[in-house]
């Protein structure tokens, strides 16, 4: 029997499990593209002294995706943090579980978060470059690269983060899909 996937918003009582998945969908999405030392000391306290803030402050749209009682994923968006593009929204982050990885939660996830998102104008994100998975997901989901890109200084080394823009995206086309799924 398929697991029935939720997806809602995040409160602080979720801060501990969505602090636990930012570090170890760090770990898996980013080995070979971010230095291991940098991954390996990444820590839950600090993630969770993060989201606790995050979550407190409630000036994102954050979302959490359950499987029964358990976090498998969380989004994180809001107004775009970008000078030149002011009038769209952004998708900061959408992160699933590894060991949930390919089973459509991403993909709910990404409707929610551009349904939520939608009174804001068309989304944009921003991915790293060598990061393959996120850009295939991306690209299925109907983002294409705009030609911007920046340097992402982490862990010692510079990373090149692309932007991206769903193409031919209006918020009612997107609310339809939303309420097939």
């Amino acid at each position: 029997m398929a697991k029935v996937t939720i997806i809602r918003e995040a409160t602080a009582n979720d801060a501990a499990a969505i602090a636990a998945i930012h570090v170890k969908t760090w770990r898996a999405a980013y080995a070979g593209i971010m230095p291991a030392a940098f991954l390996e000391g990444l820590s839950e306290e600090t993630y969770l002294a993060f989201w606790e803030k995050e979550l407190a402050a409630n000036v994102s749209v954050n979302r959490v995706a359950l499987e029964g009682r358990q976090i498998v994923g969380w989004a994180s968006g809001g107004p775009n943090r970008d000078a030149d593009c002011a009038e769209h929204s952004e998708i900061y982050a959408i992160y699933v579980s590894p060991d949930t990885w390919s089973r459509g939660i991403g993909r709910l996830l990404m409707r929610r978060m551009e349904n939520d998102l939608s009174a804001m104008r068309w989304p944009l994100l921003w991915v790293l470059e060598q990061n393959l998975r996120a850009l295939r997901f991306y690209h299925k989901q109907g983002y294409q690269a705009d030609g911007t890109a920046r340097s992402l200084p982490i862990g010692g080394v510079e990373l090149k983060e692309i932007r991206l823009r769903k193409m031919g995206w209006t918020p009612a086309e997107n609310s339809a899909k939303l309420k097939m799924l």
